[in-house]
């Protein structure tokens, strides 16, 4: 009887070791993802960036079709006689940190 008494207690001690080691590896495996994200979060990677886009042109002023009471001229007042295109595009800060003068 003292055989299986002291067998149980065997038993028992390898399954609460087992048990702990067990608890150990999950505590470990839920703490790095906490440490992972506040790392990720407070220390970003940084770095100044200028992006643009430039669309397609779209004719203004078609000087073939024009009809002629309607004229396009310089600021010297010499009549355009090409094509007038409008281009548009943008320019934006891509980057996380701010554009200084000596970066564009």
């Amino acid at each position: 009887m003292e055989k299986i008494k002291n067998d149980i207690e065997t038993l028992v001690e390898k399954k609460k070791s087992e048990k702990t080691l067990f608890n150990f590896i999950l505590l470990v495996l839920a703490i790095v993802p906490i440490f992972l994200a506040f790392y990720f979060y407070f220390v970003p990677q940084q770095f100044r960036g200028i992006t643009y886009d430039i669309y397609e042109p779209s004719l203004i002023f078609d000087a073939e079709k024009s009809e002629h009471s309607f004229l396009v001229v310089y600021n010297d007042s010499s009549l355009i006689k090409d094509n007038i295109y409008l281009i548009t595009g943008k320019i934006w800060n891509s980057g996380t940190l701010p554009l200084d003068k000596s970066d564009i």
